[in-house]
C-alpha cells in the first residue's frame, strides 16, 4: 500500500514539475516557435517511452499489424469467391 502510494506521489511531483518546466519554456517563445517546441516535447517524451509494453508506439504497431491481418483476410475471401464464380 505504501508503495503504490509513493509511486503516486512520485507521478504527482513529475507532472508537476513537467507542467512547470513547460510553461517556463513556453513562455520564453512566441506563438509559432511555443507549437514547435510543445511538439518537439510530445515527441521527445513518446519517443523515450517507446519500448514500454502499453505505449503509444506499441499501440500504433498494433492497430498496424491488425490492418494488415485484415488486409490479408480480405484478400482470402476475395480469392474465394473468384474460385467459386
Amino acid at each position: 500500500m505504501m508503495k503504490n502510494f509513493g509511486i503516486l506521489i512520485a507521478y504527482v511531483i513529475c507532472f508537476i514539475v513537467g507542467v512547470f518546466f513547460a510553461d517556463s519554456i513556453l513562455a520564453l517563445a512566441t506563438y509559432p516557435y511555443d507549437v514547435l517546441i510543445w511538439c518537439g516535447m510530445i515527441c521527445g517524451f513518446l519517443y523515450l517511452y517507446r519500448n514500454h509494453r502499453e505505449g503509444f508506439v506499441q499501440l500504433f504497431k498494433d492497430v498496424h499489424q491488425s490492418n494488415l491481418d485484415d488486409i490479408k483476410a480480405q484478400e482470402k475471401e476475395k480469392e474465394k469467391e473468384e474460385v467459386n464464380t
